[in-house]
């Protein structure tokens, strides 16, 4: 149990941290909004452009 606690928290932050910067900075927002506007029909306001490009990188970051 203490070696599954303290193993699995590092690399999901470490993965989400990742996974926000490949998917923004490197495939970019625009594309990422145009793929979500044709799955929902509507696109993603600039709130979550925001969370996804800035916030979710930058706050795992801090935390890891």
């Amino acid at each position: 149990n203490l070696v599954e606690s303290y193993t699995s928290t590092l690399p999901i932050i470490l993965m989400a941290a990742l996974e926000a910067i490949c998917l923004c900075w490197c495939y970019g927002t625009k594309r990422l909004d145009d793929n979500v506007q044709l799955m929902l029909g509507r696109g993603l306001n600039g709130y979550w452009k925001v969370c996804f490009k800035f916030f979710t990188p930058v706050l795992s970051i801090v935390i890891i």
